[in-house]
Order: C-alpha cells, then sequence, then structure tokens
C-alpha cells in the first residue's frame, strides 16, 4: 500500500483529506557510469485519466542520485507547461524524496541546483505531494528501456 502524499509546495497547503483530484506523475531517472549520460523520464495521469509520457536524455551526469533529482524537476517542469496545478508526484529514489520533504538542499552543487528549482516551481502551483513508490508499482519505468 502506498503512503499518502506529503506537502511540500503550493499556495495552497490542504489536508490530504480535502484535496481536489490532482495530476498524478511518475518519474525516475537513468544513469549510465561509463558515459556519465542517463536519462528522465516523467508519466503524467491527468485528472481525466489520459496519460502521457515524456523522456529528456542528459549528459555529463555525476551518478544516479543526479538523475533522480532531474526526473522529479522534469515531471514538475512539464506539469507546469501542461497547467496543472495539483500535482501528487512519485519517485523510488528515498534520498531524494527525503531532502524534498525536509526542505534539505544536499552537499552537492548538483542537489542544491534540482532542490532550490523544484521549490520554486511548487510554490507556483496550487499543491504539489511527493511520496515514494517502489519500483514495481512504477509505469515510467517501461519509458526507460
Amino acid at each position: 500500500m502506498l503512503q499518502p502524499f506529503r506537502f511540500f509546495g503550493g499556495r495552497f497547503p490542504h489536508t490530504p483529506h480535502t484535496l481536489p483530484i490532482m495530476t498524478h506523475i511518475q518519474t525516475d531517472g537513468s544513469f549510465y557510469e561509463g558515459s556519465k549520460s542517463g536519462g528522465v523520464v516523467a508519466l503524467i495521469q491527468f485528472p481525466n485519466d489520459h496519460m502521457r509520457g515524456f523522456t529528456y536524455s542528459l549528459n555529463k551526469l555525476q551518478c544516479h542520485t543526479e538523475a533522480e533529482w532531474a526526473s522529479v524537476y522534469f515531471g514538475l517542469e512539464l506539469a507546469r507547461r501542461e497547467d496543472q496545478g495539483m500535482i501528487g508526484l512519485e519517485n523510488d529514489c528515498l534520498r531524494v524524496i527525503r531532502s524534498i520533504i525536509f526542505n534539505s538542499t544536499g552537499n552537492h552543487e548538483y542537489e542544491r541546483y534540482y532542490h532550490n528549482k523544484i521549490k520554486e516551481i511548487a510554490a507556483d502551483m496550487d499543491w504539489c505531494g511527493i511520496r515514494w513508490a517502489p519500483r514495481r508499482t512504477k509505469r515510467a519505468d517501461e519509458l526507460l528501456q
């Protein structure tokens, strides 16, 4: 069973019991050690149950965790471009999820960069929540293969 989304940004900090219908986003990142490249994916399920998948290639990554940070940013940026204001985001990188929930910017430059960009986007939305989801429950991974 998945946990409820944890609020991390937005203009209306509703409790989980009073949330209106929201856009659901699953994100994931991949990293290839040899080339220091990777990619990100976001699977967006709109309130009308229509789904769209997006992928984007990345170069010059430091590690897998950077790809996961980039995937969360990518998912939120796509939601903003699609004019979605109520967001529930899932990712399987517990380190990233904890950093966002507990507002911890991390030790690496890329963590601080993505943390700030994510918070900036979330502040412009109505409501943003995030939760950890085990890999086996995520359909976004299929887009990376």
